[in-house]
């Protein structure tokens, strides 16, 4: 229903932005993801050279040194990130849980077909970059039946799948020890069966570059919605016009002297008279008049400023998109998905309400981490 707003006189005056803002609103919050499950899935076509495409590497031990937090810091994972801005290949991180062990994996996908880049090289450079950045880790190559048993059997098997969207953040208030790990998830679904796929697309900068410009122009168009000023005004206009008058002319008064002439008995001497008389007053005449005008003029008017709020809060949004994005040009972007696989509901439900409470922070606002 549009925003509404009561005129000084009592009117009703509908402000025709609000249905626009409202709809902004749902874009920008990715409220229509709630609808996907109605939507059904699309069958993707399955890629013929998946093992040639794809190398994974199983992390058998992440080493640390006395200072925990230093050694595991989140910002070691991003310098890993970094390395694979190309656009070539995609990272996957895999968590597979059976019931008695856990599997922790990294790999590629090689996502852009006429890229002349070797999957078998760059799994090389992604090793390395681990190396680099957690000094200790213990890596193994998983050949194509150890990637089969451990990852691509497991998939093919669930009977669950949950999508978990929104924008991961840190919780500030835990500054000192980081209770965002894991180490969560995989101790709340110990001894189940459940895999927890993250797959990372690079996201070329020229990309970036077109949505920051959709998102300023976005801006300045519900800038113009976000503060109007109403008015509202009545005139009153009065007015009398009152006119009087009146003429005497000669005849009358020639007329009036021979009557009191006869009367005086000197009729004769008036009628002698009349042709001078005549001649001095003719058709003359005297008028008499009076015109009164009163007019009165009343006007009432007032003028308020109406505030949009949710178009106030769509442009504040999309404020932190563009700072977002902006941050992305310099740091590396991703299109990233999340996904949990299990063969049993109860674990699927746990597991969603783990991952969204690890996930979730103080700048989770923007896209609420949500399946």
């Amino acid at each position: 229903m549009p925003l509404q707003l009561a005129g000084p006189q009592g009117q009703v005056m509908a402000l025709a932005d609000s249905a626009l803002s409202q709809s902004l609103l749902i874009a920008l919050e990715r409220r229509y993801l709630y609808a996907v499950p109605e939507l059904g899935l699309r069958p993707v076509e399955a890629d013929p050279d998946l093992m040639a495409n794809a190398r994974f590497l199983q992390v058998a031990e992440v080493a640390h040194s006395p200072d925990v937090n230093r050694s595991l810091h989140a910002l070691n994972m991003q310098n890993v990130l970094s390395s694979f801005r190309d656009g070539s290949h995609s990272l996957i991180f895999a968590v597979s849980g059976q019931t008695t062990r856990t599997g922790l994996y990294i790999g590629l996908y090689k996502s852009d077909r006429d890229s002349h880049a070797h999957t078998a090289d760059y799994i090389e450079v992604l090793a390395s970059a681990l190396h680099g950045n957690f000094p200790g880790i213990r890596l193994g190559p998983l050949s194509p039946r150890e990637l089969s048993t451990a990852l691509l059997r497991p998939i093919a098997t669930s009977r669950h799948v949950s999508v978990i969207t929104g924008i991961p953040s840190l919780k500030e208030q835990a500054k000192d020890v980081f209770v965002q790990g894991l180490e969560r998830l995989t101790n709340s679904l110990r001894g189940e069966d459940y895999t927890l796929m993250v797959v990372a697309e690079p996201i070329p900068e020229t990309s970036v570059d077109e949505v920051v410009q959709r998102c300023r122009d976005l801006g300045s168009e519900i800038h113009a919605y976000v503060r109007a000023t109403l008015s509202d005004s009545m005139a009153t206009s009065v007015s009398r016009a009152d006119q009087k008058g009146g003429s005497l002319t000669g005849g009358l008064i020639v007329g009036a002297g021979t009557l009191l002439g006869t009367m005086l008995g000197f009729g004769p001497l008036m009628g002698a008279a009349m042709p001078a008389l005549q001649g001095v007053l003719g058709m003359s005449g005297i008028s008499i008049g009076r015109s009164d005008t009163t007019g009165q003029t009343r006007t009432l008017g007032s003028s308020r400023e109406a505030m949009n709020k949710t178009a106030a809060f769509c442009e504040e949004l999309l404020d932190r998109y563009i700072a977002r994005l902006q941050d992305g040009k310099n740091l590396g972007f991703w299109n990233v998905g999340i996904y949990l696989l299990t063969s049993d509901e109860n674990t699927l439900r746990r597991g969603e309400g783990v991952l969204r409470a690890v996930l979730s922070g103080e700048q989770t606002l923007r896209a609420h981490a949500r399946h």
